[in-house]
């Protein structure tokens, strides 16, 4: 299935994202590296509206998002442009060796 966008990106505290999520009434998946990290502050804050899967550090496969993207190319469709997004500096940085 195809994923709901339910805040504007932000970087913010785990204590910050839990407290906007509390807001919602509707169980949320929650998967990534933060998911994995932060289980238990989801388990307490969100309680059964917290759905974590076994797997939730496991990345997320972008193959059917990027294929919809050439599938809307080629019939013209405009689409959005597909880059990443980092919003710590120190994740876009090239270290030097």
């Amino acid at each position: 299935g195809v994923g709901t966008v339910l805040e504007p990106v932000s970087l913010q505290s785990p204590e910050q994202w839990f407290s906007v999520l509390e807001q919602r009434s509707e169980e949320l998946l929650l998967v990534g590296d933060g998911a994995r990290l932060y289980r238990d502050m989801a388990r307490e804050r969100l309680g059964e509206l917290a759905r974590i899967p076994a797997r939730a550090g496991m990345a997320p496969n972008l193959g059917p998002l990027a294929l919809e993207a050439v599938r809307r190319s080629e019939r013209g469709q405009p689409g959005d442009v597909l880059s990443p997004l980092y919003l710590r500096g120190v994740d876009g940085a090239k270290s030097n060796p």
